[in-house]
């Protein structure tokens, strides 16, 4: 198909997944494997969104999924709008928040875990492409305490060493569930028996060569179990848990995002300038020196005080945000290039790297949010023609195979769902030359 069937396509299935249930218009990820709201997906989706210039749609996404933001300011991962839909595991009971989280609004029926702050940028971008100024103003007024408040949930509560980086406490709040960024501290979670995998419907649904393993997802929900146990509260699970990472995307998104914020509030005239201005300087100092080693940059395990030295593609993310950027471009070439003449992708991982696997989960395929990510911070960096050359060959990718949620960096298949909103997003950003 041609570029301009392939951009109707991808407007028709954003259409295909947007849902309005109580009260709320969202986008779901996919309808076979996330049939509910995803916070990191709605950033992603939001950007395609502005796009087409569907400001209201866009709008009430990031509105939708800040109505049930946390006392406390945390943003859930998911919001199950619809309950009726059971299809998806683990469902809100598992998370068991009506009896643990203090700090909950009137709605419990979220996860208890966050995903990347991506959410201040899209909030900016929405402001930005609208027509009617007064109209988008508005809705900056509407969202930027909210905003505001997250950012403040995220460095009081999880930077425990206030050096301007927060921690992850599970791997689904990095974005990047499988990497084996996270095996080792994984390990560390000692699974006597299986009690919880048996419930799984991910690897029912799509090939389970793809996704992560049964013993991964008894850790997984170990670690909800931890979190149910602490009551959701944070200096307790930092304190008891073996899950607390520094995660180099999860952090460069904030950074994003703080800058994004910043600029909201000189449009607003708020009076909380200084405040993001610290930290958009605490974090840039964080990850340019404690998370950068040796010409990468990688995340950092706070349960054992070490460095964890594994090549992702978490640390590329950092390529615009970092005064190394030379240094993790020849790293990208290098490493996680794929160069022939149907491909022409940066893959999940290094490809040096043993646990490498091309069409597993977050172990090597291409992403086309990161990907996406990576083209717009070579742009800004000067690096103009390989971006282009990554971006033509990511649309490529979608034209000839369609819109999956991932795909098989070498053998040039698509992987897991193949209705995935984030991919048709990404096309029409692509496409249109819209700026991350």
């Amino acid at each position: 198909m041609g570029k301009i069937d392939v951009f109707l396509e991808s407007i028709n299935l954003l259409d295909e997944n947007s849902r309005n249930t109580n009260e709320c218009t969202y986008t779901i990820p996919s309808n076979n494997l996330y049939p509910h709201q995803w916070s990191w997906d709605s950033g992603w989706i939001v950007y395609g969104l502005c796009t087409l210039r569907k400001i209201d749609r866009a709008e009430k996404e990031m509105l939708s999924l800040f109505k049930y933001q946390w006392k406390n300011g945390l943003v859930p991962s998911i919001v199950f709008h619809d309950l009726t839909d059971n299809t998806y595991w683990p469902s809100p009971d598992v998370w068991n928040l009506k009896n643990d989280a203090k700090n909950l609004t009137e709605y419990n029926n979220t996860t208890g875990i966050v995903q990347p702050p991506i959410h201040a940028d899209a909030c900016l971008k929405i402001y930005e492409s609208g027509g009617d100024k007064i109209e988008s103003k508005m809705f900056l007024n509407k969202i930027y305490d909210k905003l505001l408040l997250w950012h403040q949930y995220l460095y009081q509560e999880r930077d425990i060493n206030n050096e301007g980086l927060v921690f992850i406490r599970h791997p689904w709040e990095s974005g990047m569930d499988n990497s084996p960024i996270w095996d080792n501290a994984l390990e560390r979670i000692k699974v006597t028996e299986f009690k919880y995998s048996k419930f799984r419907t991910d690897n029912k649904k799509v090939n389970s060569e793809e996704r992560p393993t049964d013993i991964t997802y008894e850790r997984y929900i170990q670690l909800i179990d931890l979190f149910k146990e602490c009551k959701y509260d944070e200096t307790k699970i930092a304190d008891k848990s073996e899950f607390i990472v520094q995660d180099v995307l999860f952090n460069v998104l904030l950074l994003k995002s703080n800058y994004a914020l910043l600029e909201i509030a000189k449009i607003l005239k708020k009076n909380d300038i200084e405040l993001i201005e610290s930290w958009i300087s605490k974090t840039q100092n964080g990850i340019n020196n404690k998370l950068y080693f040796d010409g990468f940059y990688y995340d950092y395990d706070l349960k054992v005080n070490k460095m964890i030295p594994i090549k992702s593609i978490t640390g590329l993310t950092a390529i615009g945000y970092s005064n190394k950027t030379e240094e993790i471009i020849k790293v990208l070439k290098e490493e996680f290039l794929v160069l022939n003449e149907e491909n022409y992708c940066i893959s999940s991982l290094s490809r040096l790297d043993p646990n490498f696997d091309s069409i597993n989960y977050w172990r090597g395929p291409m992403w086309a949010n990161l990907t996406y990510m990576i083209i717009n911070g070579l742009k800004k960096s000067n690096h103009s023609d390989l971006a282009l050359a990554i971006q033509n060959n990511c649309m490529k990718n979608i034209e000839s195979l369609g819109f999956y949620e991932y795909f098989d960096s070498i053998d040039h298949l698509g992987c897991g769902d193949n209705h995935f909103s984030w991919t048709a997003s990404v096309y029409i950003c692509l496409i249109t030359n819209f700026q991350f």
